[in-house]
């Protein structure tokens, strides 16, 4: 199984959703993890049928703030654990595999000052299944400055 994590910064442009599905054609992912897709969940239905046939889990954007996909080979069952606008956490079953496992999508929170609550949210995930885990996503941390791309320094 390959996995593809992308903060997408807004998928409101036509050539965002275009080069996103290059980049999906490109690597063939089995599950897609977008945060920050500044999208409704209708919009993100919509945009979900130009990337390829793919099912779906999406979390609303709240104003064009936000917005959470997850995107899954249909071979694949995907269970949905529980969501909120910082994380969409499923349980996975390939094809072909007796052993299910766990994957979280994370956005962590961007505020300075809500820092710790990213760290909260996994803590209190981190209980609720007995399953291989594995989390990814953009966790809106970074050691130092000049890691940073993009917005504000």
């Amino acid at each position: 199984m390959s996995i593809f994590c992308l903060n997408c910064r807004g998928l409101g442009d036509p050539r965002a959703v275009k080069e996103l599905r290059v980049a999906l054609r490109r690597y063939s992912p089995t599950l897609i993890f977008l945060s920050e897709t500044k999208r409704s969940m209708t919009e993100m239905s919509v945009i979900k049928n130009k990337l390829g046939d793919y099912d779906g889990i999406f979390v609303d954007c709240r104003g064009r703030a936000g917005g959470l996909a997850l995107l899954w080979d249909k071979a694949n069952s995907i269970t949905l654990l529980s969501y909120s606008m910082h994380h969409i956490d499923i349980r996975v079953e390939e094809l072909g595999s007796r052993s299910p496992w766990r994957f979280t999508g994370i956005y962590g929170w961007p505020e300075g000052g809500n820092k710790v609550l990213t760290c909260d949210l996994l803590r209190d995930l981190t209980g609720h299944y007995n399953l291989p885990w594995l989390v990814g996503g953009d966790f809106n941390e970074v050691l130092f400055n000049f890691e940073k791309r993009g917005g504000s320094a």
